[in-house]
């Protein structure tokens, strides 16, 4: 499972950094608001973050790897507030992005919970793969069928209801770990 858990952590890291360009600009674009952004925040974010995804790949000690997943998960949780999440609430083309990176930050959680003896790793290659990776598809084949189509850049009943029944097969995967 190495392999494959390097991989994994490759992809979100890469989702990490692609997010952290479209996600913003794609919310101050629509909403007409401006991101707070600050460079020493995004690089700790996406370093910490790689590094957790890392040592959780190859199975390194619970407590470093729960310490440096706590470090990603706080320097996340800064740098996704400043994206001005709440306001996308009513925009699913804009939610379906900050819900889909949101869950990189759930599988950090997981891993700070491992570290602490409450919860098993087993959920975050679930939460990496179908969650982050397969949201963040979903949301971007999307804006991109739209957009170069020229129709109006907004999801529809049915693409929501996708949005939908994607994360709430993430979060009832969850579920017995509650």
């Amino acid at each position: 499972m190495t392999g494959l858990h390097l991989a994994v952590a490759l992809i979100t890291l890469l989702e990490t950094v692609i997010a952290g360009r479209i996600v913003p600009g794609f919310t101050a674009n629509a909403l007409r608001t401006v991101p707070w952004r600050n460079v020493w925040v995004d690089r700790t974010a996406i370093a910490a973050t790689g590094l957790a995804l890392v040592l959780w790949a190859l199975d390194a000690a619970k407590a470093t790897t729960g310490g440096v997943a706590a470090l990603a998960l706080v320097a996340q949780m800064v740098r996704v507030w400043g994206w001005r999440p709440l306001p996308t609430l009513r925009v699913p083309l804009l939610w379906i992005l900050h819900l889909s990176h949101g869950w990189i930050l759930v599988a950090l959680l997981l891993l700070v919970l491992d570290a602490l003896g409450a919860t098993g790793s087993s959920a975050v290659l679930h939460v990496l793969t179908v969650g982050a990776t397969g949201g963040l598809i979903i949301a971007m084949i999307t804006r991109t069928a739209l957009g170069h189509t020229g129709r109006l850049l907004q999801a529809g009943r049915r693409e929501t209801a996708a949005y939908l029944l994607l994360h709430l097969s993430v979060g009832l995967r969850l579920l017995p770990l509650l």
